[in-house]
Order: structure tokens, then C-alpha cells, then sequence
């Protein structure tokens, strides 16, 4: 027989879960013939919005006020709950490294600056308490020539970096990582929590109405709501023979 157990999850005013947050991780999007070294943000902010309300995510600096991508502990929390939209503000982006094809002799360091987006979902999107990557520029931005004119000309190269600006501004994505790996498998890649417009048309991504959403009743969990999750569970009855 089939019983159905009856889960309460108490929420903030807004429709936050209450619970441990999401884990978060920055990253930038590979590209072919491109070895990144570094990759530095200078006092980045992460907003995630909903209605009227804005949750800052805190993210750790060193006493510099930079954000390292590379290093494995700069991670962060993200808060569990239902989102209308998440806005990236990275002021500078400094990236390290060298074009394969030119070798370790010359490598490459610029910035660019003022990358801001937003990521939205369909109608809205969820985090919960799971591993998420955000991604900042799609496969193989960086594209090799450009970079190589950058090394040449050194600031001279506005062009080029203006459009690595403009590609990061409007390809850029939230990923679940599934499989806790900190890596954005093809499984990954191709259901994003939140994205661009640009990633939007590429994914072909719909905008129909999560059929999954939990119903809100009102509680008695000071002035929060709950969430109703039903999860079904085997009962086996237990078997008592009649003394004799």
C-alpha cells in the first residue's frame, strides 16, 4: 500500500526557504588554443532580486578587495528560494595566461571592465541547497587572434577587449552542477537555472510555467508561509500469527 508523508519547509515573507544555502563558484568560460593562468575580479557584487527585496550574496575578498576565480576556496553561498532575476556586477575582470600557439615567452594580461548582466529563468528560477557555477562568457570567447593583436598592441587594443566585454555581457549563465564536480558537464550546459537572452535563443529555452511549483498555505511559522511536498513511501503491514 502506497501512504503519501506530508513535509513542511517554513519560509520567509518573500517565499525563501529557511534552511542551509546553496554552495557557489565563479568561472570563465574556456576557449580553444587559450590557457588561462588567473582570473581576478576587483570588488565584484552578485544581487539576487525578488519583487521589491534584494538579497547581496556575500562573496570573500582578500585585503585587496579581489575575488580570485582560480582559487579552489573562493566559493560562495547562495541563499535557497525562488528568484525573479540575479544581476553580475564585475567593475574588472583581469585575465592571465598565455595563446598555446605563442608559448610561455609571451604571455597575455588584460582587463576588462564594467561586465555587468542579468540572468533570468523562466518566469523565475529556484536554488536550493546544491552545488551551482557561474559562468561568465561562453566556449571559445576568447578568441585567440584577437588576443594575440591584444599582446601586440598591448592598451591600444580597445576593439578587442570591447568585444570580449560585450560577449561576456550578453553570454553568460548559471549552471546546477549536478555532479558536484565544479565542472559544467554537457548534462549541465544544456538545462541552465538562469542565463542571458542570448543563451536563452541559442538553448531554445521556453517560457512556460514550472508545473512543479510547490502550493503556499499561511502557518503558524511566525509570519511565514510553508511548503507542502508530498513524498510517497511503501507500508508494509506487519504480519502477527494467533497463538494456538
Amino acid at each position: 500500500m502506497i501512504f503519501f508523508s506530508l513535509t513542511l519547509a517554513c519560509t520567509d515573507p518573500n517565499g525563501t526557504i529557511i534552511g542551509n544555502p546553496g554552495d557557489g563558484k565563479g568561472k570563465i568560460a574556456e576557449s580553444n588554443n587559450v590557457e588561462l593562468w588567473d582570473a581576478e575580479v576587483v570588488a565584484p557584487q552578485i544581487i539576487l532580486y525578488q519583487g521589491e527585496t534584494e538579497t547581496v550574496i556575500d562573496l570573500d575578498f582578500d585585503g585587496n578587495n579581489i575575488f580570485d576565480i582560480f582559487d579552489e576556496d573562493m566559493t560562495f553561498e547562495i541563499p535557497v528560494g525562488k528568484w525573479d532575476s540575479m544581476e553580475v556586477i564585475l567593475p574588472e575582470l583581469r585575465l592571465t595566461g598565455m595563446v598555446e600557439d605563442l608559448g610561455m615567452e609571451n604571455p597575455f594580461n588584460f582587463t576588462l571592465f564594467d561586465i555587468i548582466f542579468s540572468l533570468n529563468g523562466q518566469n523565475d528560477f529556484s536554488t536550493s541547497e546544491q552545488y551551482y557555477i557561474l559562468e561568465v562568457g561562453k566556449p571559445n570567447w576568447l578568441d585567440k587572434e584577437k588576443i594575440e593583436n591584444i599582446i601586440l598592441e598591448g592598451d591600444t587594443a580597445d576593439d578587442d577587449k570591447s568585444e570580449f566585454e560585450d560577449i561576456a555581457i550578453i553570454h553568460s549563465a548559471l549552471y546546477l552542477d549536478l555532479d558536484n564536480n565544479w565542472e559544467i558537464d554537457p548534462e549541465d550546459r544544456a538545462v541552465p537555472v538562469a542565463y542571458t537572452e542570448e543563451v536563452k535563443e541559442e538553448l531554445q529555452l521556453s517560457e512556460t510555467d514550472d508545473d512543479n511549483e510547490s502550493d503556499t498555505v499561511s502557518s503558524g511559522c511566525s509570519d511565514t508561509s510553508v511548503k507542502i511536498m508530498f513524498f510517497p513511501f511503501l507500508l508494509f503491514p506487519f504480519l502477527r500469527r494467533k497463538e494456538d
